[in-house]
Parts: structure tokens; sequence; C-alpha cells
């Protein structure tokens, strides 16, 4: 009986040892990794407008160029405990520094809509300005290698309530998004 035991031991050991991870099929889609059974559950691709807006005040002026989505909340819902994130990477199998290749931005709600502020001028009589600093909604992350083609996203804190998206980091026209409720 021992024998049989020790038997069954090593194979359920080799077959852990053997376990292959779920991983996409298709460069650059992202999935939240869910748990009891592991399975990749697809976010929901978005692909923006982009809207541009002006004010005129007084002696001045100030302008704002910002991708959007509709609707205002991602159909998507992910449990803020500790979410994990793939996708297939080309860049899986190098030793380049995967954070400056991906990136999770946090997405303002604006009503029937999230945005991704692209760009803020500013001008008044003399004197202009502007900005583009798509860092402003960055949310630090942990990328490391997942199986042999894949990567997996660990955001560096715990996420609050509201609406994210994924993507490469120069993209802001076709992301992938979720949210999170309280």
């Amino acid at each position: 009986m021992n024998t049989w035991s020790a038997l069954l031991c090593v194979c359920a050991f080799c077959g852990l040892a053997n376990a292959q991870f779920a991983e996409p099929e298709t460069d650059g889609v992202f999935y939240v990794l869910g748990h009891n059974p592991d399975a990749l559950i697809p976010l929901e691709r978005q692909t923006a407008t982009i809207h541009t807006s002006s004010k005129f005040v007084g002696i001045g002026a100030s302008a704002k160029s910002a991708a959007e989505f509709k609707p205002g909340k991602s159909p998507v819902r992910v449990s803020s405990a500790a979410p994990e994130f793939i996708v297939r990477s080309p860049f899986a199998s190098t030793s380049v520094d995967f954070t400056t290749l991906y990136v999770l931005r946090s997405l303002t709600g604006k009503g029937a809509k999230r945005e991704l502020v692209i760009s803020k001028a500013h001008s008044y009589v003399g004197v202009g300005g502007s900005s583009s600093n798509l860092a402003e909604g960055e949310v630090p992350v942990t990328i490391v290698k997942y199986g042999q083609r894949s990567l997996k996203i660990v955001p560096a804190k715990q996420l609050g309530p509201g609406e994210y998206a994924l993507s490469m980091r120069a993209a802001f026209l076709n992301l992938f998004c979720f949210g999170i409720d309280e």
C-alpha cells in the first residue's frame, strides 16, 4: 500500500510541475486572471473618440483634448482584492523593463462617458502654455513573466473604486477597460 501511495504522490507532483499556465492566444489583448479554476476573462476593448474643447475667459483661453469612451462604466467589473492581469507579449522572452511597454491608467468618469486627458493648453494675452501628461492617471504596477509568451501585471497597491484601462504605454486610442465597485 505504501508503494501505491508513493507512486500517486510522485505522479501528482509531476503533474503540478508540468502544469501549463492559461495564456492568451493573441498578442496585445489584456485579460483579468480569474481563480477557482484559473481562467482568463477578457477586458472590455475600447477604441476612443477624441474630443477637444476650448473655453474663452476674459483675456485668455484654455483647451483640452481627451480620449473618450462610452458608456460611463465598463461592463467588466473586477474585484479590488489583488487583481492580476495577463497579456501575451512578443517581448515576454526578452530582458526589457516591461513597465516601459505597458501601463495601467485610471479613467475619469464624466456622466455617460469615461475619459483620459491627453493634453491641456492655456493662453493669456502675451503668455501661453501647454501640457501633455499621460502619466497623470498612471497606476504603479509590477510586471513579471507568466508562462512562455505572456506577462502578468499586478497593481502595486489595492485599486479603489473607479474605472481603469490597460494598454501599451504609447497607446491612448485602444484601451482594455474594467471597473471596480466598492
